[in-house]
């Protein structure tokens, strides 16, 4: 079976550097997006991702705003919101526009490669006959 494909967009360059040594380290592909429009050439120049570990407050297009593009974008795709800036009512809009976890930060690793453990778990039942 092929390592998962993770996209991390995030606009702080220590986490996603870290995320992404720490998601590598469990044998998991990772590419990282400094911002929303970068995420989306991300998708279209490195995809598919199985999960898209989403920002929302970022310069440019907040996470939010990207969401939707990239839920057409790739539909199969697992969009997890991680951000340190949320609320009920950004949580409730993200998962209506399709995200299928919202966690606040700080959180722990373990946390989150359980949310994407899940994630992938989900896409895989969902899309296999």
């Amino acid at each position: 079976m092929s390592p998962i494909r993770v996209l991390i967009v995030d606009d702080e360059d220590r986490f996603r550097q870290l995320m992404a040594k720490l998601f590598t380290a469990k044998g998991l592909d990772v590419v990282t997006a400094a911002n929303g429009p970068e995420a989306l050439l991300r998708l279209e120049d490195a995809g598919p991702f199985d999960v898209v570990i989403l920002d929302i407050k970022m310069p440019g297009p907040s996470g939010l705003d990207i969401l939707p593009h990239l839920r057409a974008c790739a539909p199969a795709t697992q969009v997890i919101i991680l951000t340190g800036h949320g609320d009920i009512q950004a949580a409730s809009r993200s998962l209506q526009d399709g995200a299928a976890e919202f966690l606040l930060k700080p959180c722990s690793f373990e946390e989150l490669l359980s949310a994407v453990h899940q994630a992938v778990d989900r896409m895989r039942t969902t899309t296999t006959p």
